[in-house]
């Protein structure tokens, strides 16, 4: 199980201490405005980064919001993940997979199990892949958005959320399937850690378009169902989000920001003045 709330929490994305000097570089924050309103909008990285590492001031201006508007609320999230992707039966992993396949697996999962093939040969294969694309980046205590969620909790803030967990795990069920497992296994390992330091490096130096050139790169046509369709989205909610008392503090990942259908482009398009920080 606690294997399970790592995976999930990692899915389906530093300088300057200073609340006073923002970062020219580092993760990206906008403050949003319409009708002399503002709110703010923060590109987060779901691994490979503790919430400790960001600059003092995002911290700061989660204080000074009302709401706190994450991507997902996360609550149930084992139960209901152990429901709908449950352990196989003795083997069941193995057998659909090809001894290179399954060497492979061994190779790039062991250490999560001590070794423990058993437990490998039961995993479920969405559970596998998500695992294979998590373990590429650095160990981290807690995904920021947790940890957002936390602090917003510790502070009383309001918190929203653009989805629910039963959406989340409908999107795994397509996006990661066994067909993609077999992929990732026939492909050299170190790809997925060169990829890893390619989208951390992105985010550390704040550039949200090379990080928006990478997704797309990464996921081919999955793009749309990852990332566009999920914008156009959150964005039919931002109104009414946005329209409450007070101040809102957006986190979605960063690679929903930067392109075509980013959401900084579709919230200018909706009459909205965003101001990097």
């Amino acid at each position: 199980m606690k294997v399970i709330k790592i995976v999930f929490q990692t899915f389906i994305l530093i300088f300057i201490n200073s609340f006073n000097s923002y970062a020219e570089i580092g993760p990206r924050i906008f403050e949003i405005e319409r009708n002399g309103q503002i709110s703010y909008l923060f590109g987060t990285i779901h691994t490979g980064l503790d919430f400790n590492e960001l600059p003092l001031y995002i911290k700061k201006l989660v204080e000074e919001s009302n709401t706190v508007v994450l991507e997902t609320d996360l609550k149930g999230a084992d139960v209901l993940i152990s429901q709908n992707f449950p352990m196989g039966e003795k083997g069941s992993l193995r057998k659909v997979l090809t001894e290179t396949e399954w060497t492979n697996l061994i190779a790039i999962l062991s250490p999560l199990f001590k070794g423990n093939e058993l437990t490998l040969e039961r995993l479920n294969p969405t559970i596998a892949l998500m695992l294979i694309n998590s373990i590429s980046f650095k160990k981290t205590n807690e995904p920021i958005d947790r940890t957002l969620e936390l602090i917003s909790i510790n502070m009383n803030k309001n918190l929203l959320y653009f989805e629910t967990v039963n959406f989340q795990i409908e999107l795994l069920k397509q996006i990661f399937t066994i067909k993609e497992l077999k992929l990732a296994l026939n492909e050299d390992s170190s790809k997925n850690v060169e990829l890893a330091e390619k989208i951390l490096k992105a985010y550390l130096n704040g550039n949200i378009e090379e990080l928006n050139l990478l997704m797309i790169s990464n996921l081919g046509e999955k793009h749309n169902e990852i990332v566009i369709n999920r914008n156009l989205n959150w964005l039919s909610k931002f109104d009414s989000i946005f329209d409450q008392p007070g101040i809102e503090f957006f986190a979605v990942g960063a690679g929903h920001l930067a392109g075509e259908y980013g959401l900084i482009k579709l919230l200018r398009e909706k009459g909205y003045s965003l101001k990097q920080l």
